[in-house]
């Protein structure tokens, strides 16, 4: 939440933090049981990841982790990934 909107209006923002705070958040809503929500965040993580030079390949690792955690939580194997 406000972090994220502080961090996203910041001049110039820092994409690793805005980064960690989308994970951050994905891993509160997963705790809480609200995977969709919690895969939310962590694609709006990726998309800040994937952008970052160099990219941080724990961050990515991490996230990507979580993203496959979310999937697994919500049932859907492999073969039904888009």
């Amino acid at each position: 939440g406000r972090a994220i909107a502080i961090e996203e209006t910041a001049n110039p923002p820092n994409p690793h933090l805005l980064a960690t705070y989308y994970n951050n958040l994905g891993l509160l809503y997963d705790n809480s049981h609200h995977y969709r929500e919690a895969l939310s965040s962590y694609k709006k993580a990726l998309a800040v990841i994937e952008k970052l030079q160099p990219i941080n390949h724990q961050l990515l690792a991490t996230c990507c982790s979580n993203i496959g955690a979310a999937y697994h939580e919500m049932g859907q194997t492999a073969e039904e990934l888009p």
